[in-house]
Parts: C-alpha cells; structure tokens; sequence
C-alpha cells in the first residue's frame, strides 16, 4: 500500500511516496540501513533513465537549507577558500576563528597523537571528513604541507624577480654606463637556498613520504 504524490509547486519537479510498513502478512517491513538501499536505488534509477547527478556543493541553494545543514555549508565554503591560502594549522585556525568557526583537534588519549579535526559553527559540530572527504585531517595536512612547499619554491622566484626589477630600474635611470651595478648579470649571482629553507623542505617531504 503506497501513494506517490507528484508536485510541480517548486522550480524542481519531484515527488513524495507515502507507503505502509506493514505487509499482507501483517510483518513489518524493516528499515535498516534504508538510507544507503535509497541512495543506490536512486543511483540505478538516474543511470537507467539517463539523468544527470549534480555536480558538488557549489551551486546549493543556501535559503532553502535548515540550520544544521546551513551550518555545515557555510564551514564547507570557509575550507573551500581558506585552504588555498594559508601553509599550517595555526593560520587556517585564526583564518577559520574571523568566520566564528572554531576549529579542535581529535586526540588519543593513550598516545596523544592527533587523530582527526571537527569544526564548530552556530552551534554545530562536524568533523572534516563529514564537511568532505576532502576535508579529513590527514587530507588537510597534506594539503597545507604542499602549500609550504609551494611557497619554499616560490620565494626565490619572487627575490629573482625583484632584483631583475631593481637592475632595470638601475639601467633605465642610469647615465652614465659605467655606473651601472652587474648584479644579476654576472656569473655568480644565482639564488642559493639559505640552509633553513632546505633543511624546512627536507623536513616537510621525509614527514610526507613517512605518512604516505
């Protein structure tokens, strides 16, 4: 005994199926696990009828969500865009912290070790992996460790360009040719890495080989 009741009073067309729990025999019929048996039924149906799956969360409709889901959207996009721009933990947690996000660390309480991250936000808390897969600890701190890595290699490049500016600059103002400073012209004036900033590179890639 079931009723579907198709609606057309919204911009997207959907249905709702009513149905009774109870079958001819008088059994109940179990609901176990009938989130996941819904999910792959709905999956068969989409790839059958060739439909579309929708791509990310980043075309969601943020008016029409309630609280607990609005809550795990707005930490979503503070991830999103936050995590292309900072290089370790403390700096994504001050980032987080100017949206009223807070964000704490899972530990063992044998080892101590870190063992995930959740985030909290209007009154709710995630954890990464349930924000995203994406958004899981070990992810995260993959991630921030390319973007240390990203940065050690950038820097020179950055100082290379800035002193290749100066000469021009030097040329351009000069006028006398013999005044002018060879700087990047001669020989010996490529960049050398400072021990620090190898020994920081060394550091980050044999942490990452070691998780890996």
């Amino acid at each position: 005994q079931y009723i579907i009741a198709r609606h057309i009073d919204r911009e997207h067309p959907h249905c709702h199926i009513v149905f009774n729990r109870v079958d001819n025999d008088g059994k109940t019929i179990s609901d176990k696990n009938d989130f996941r048996r819904n999910e792959k039924v709905c999956k068969m149906l989409t790839a059958k009828y060739r439909l579309h799956f929708a791509n990310g969360k980043d075309h969601i409709k943020e008016e029409r969500l309630r609280p607990y889901d609005r809550a795990k959207y707005e930490i979503y996009k503070a991830l999103k865009e936050e995590l292309s721009q900072v290089q370790n933990w403390a700096d994504l947690k001050d980032a987080l912290a100017d949206r009223d996000i807070d964000m704490k660390f899972k530990v063992s309480r044998t080892t101590r070790e870190i063992q995930g991250v959740k985030f909290e936000y209007n009154g709710f808390s995630f954890s990464g992996s349930k924000i995203s897969r994406e958004f899981s600890y070990l992810n995260i701190d993959n991630r921030l460790e390319e973007n240390a890595c990203a940065s050690l290699f950038e820097s020179p490049k950055q100082e290379s360009r800035h002193k290749e500016e100066n000469v021009q600059q030097s040329v351009s103002h000069s006028d006398d040719g013999s005044s002018i400073s060879l700087g990047l012209l001669n020989g010996n004036s490529s960049y050398d890495a400072t021990a620090a900033e190898e020994a920081e590179f060394n550091r980050l890639m044999k942490k990452k080989k070691a998780k890996r």
